[in-house]
C-alpha cells in the first residue's frame, strides 16, 4: 500500500508536518502526469485507480486486485 495514500486516509489524525508531506506527494504527482500529456481530470483518475488498487490488494491480500485496477487504466486510453 502506498504510504502517502495511507497517510492521506488518516489525515485528520496526523500532525501538520506529516499531512503537509502526504499532500505534497500528490501535489507533485499530478503535475508530472499532466506534463506527460494527461488532462488534470485523467491524472486524478490514474492516481485514484492506482491508490484504490493498492488499497484493495492490501485489504483483500490479493495482488490481482491491483493488477485489475491498473489494467483498467490501459483499457481506458
Amino acid at each position: 500500500m502506498c504510504l502517502c495514500g495511507a497517510l492521506s486516509a488518516a489525515s485528520r489524525d496526523l500532525p501538520d508536518k506529516a499531512l503537509i508531506e502526504a499532500r505534497r506527494f500528490f501535489e507533485l504527482g499530478l503535475p508530472r502526469l499532466t506534463q506527460s500529456g494527461l488532462s488534470e481530470a485523467r491524472a486524478m483518475q490514474v492516481i485514484a485507480a492506482l491508490e484504490g488498487g493498492m488499497l484493495l490488494a492490501t485489504a483483500l491480500e490479493n495482488p490481482a486486485a491491483f493488477e485489475a485496477a491498473a489494467a483498467g487504466l490501459l483499457e481506458q486510453r
